[in-house]
Order: structure tokens, then C-alpha cells, then sequence
């Protein structure tokens, strides 16, 4: 995006960028996304979404998930990417397990909420 306009809930992933960088995660959860507001928007469901940035906390699985195997390539500076001075944002697995019962339990929430620290 270009310098100056804040990322709020009206942005969205660039499904061709996800494509041209083979980012199959970031775009399935895109049109997944994008399909259950249609969905909703048809049928009168009440669909809420919240779309948090990097997820970090204890795991609860003994494998290596997306999230942590970032931290772990930023901390052995493995990859050119990590080291790159830019902003990452990140929010603790407690905060949108919260977010996420916050959303379930107000009737006035709708559409998109960003969840980040």
C-alpha cells in the first residue's frame, strides 16, 4: 500500500500479489473471508470477522506453527527478510481468543475488526 493511508478494516490482502507470490495461505483465507460476507450479505446471516496480524503465544500443538517458525527465523537470521527494518505487526493468541468472544457476545458487532497489539 502506499505511504499515508491507515490500514483499517477496509483493506483487504491483493489476491493477484498472494498469486504472484504463491502466498496460498493468506490467499485462501481471503476468499474464504470474502465468500462467507457474500454468503451472508444473501442470506441475511450475521457474519463477523476478526482478521488478526502475526499470532504469537504459547503453542498448544509439539509441532512448529507458521507463526512461530517466523520468530524462529528472525531470531537465527536465516532469512534476508527478517532482518529488514520494517514495521511487523503481531498480537498474543489471549487477545483474539478475547477479540474473538468479544465479537460472539455483542449483537451490535458486525462486518470486519483488525486485531493486532
Amino acid at each position: 500500500l502506499p505511504e499515508g493511508p491507515a490500514l483499517d478494516e477496509h483493506c483487504w490482502s491483493d489476491e493477484e500479489y498472494c498469486r504472484t507470490t504463491e502466498n496460498w495461505y493468506c490467499l485462501s483465507k481471503t476468499l474464504a473471508e470474502r465468500e462467507a460476507l457474500s454468503y451472508a450479505e444473501k442470506t441475511g446471516l450475521s457474519v463477523v470477522t476478526v482478521c488478526p496480524s502475526l499470532v504469537f503465544g504459547p503453542p498448544l500443538q509439539p509441532t512448529v506453527n507458521a507463526s512461530s517458525l517466523f520468530l524462529i527465523k528472525h531470531l537465527k537470521c536465516d532469512d534476508a527478510d527478517a532482518m529488514e527494518d520494517k514495521v511487523r505487526n503481531m498480537v498474543d493468541v489471549r487477545d483474539v481468543a478475547d477479540a474473538l468472544v468479544l465479537a460472539y457476545e455483542s449483537p451490535e458487532a458486525a462486518g470486519r475488526y483488525i486485531c493486532s497489539a
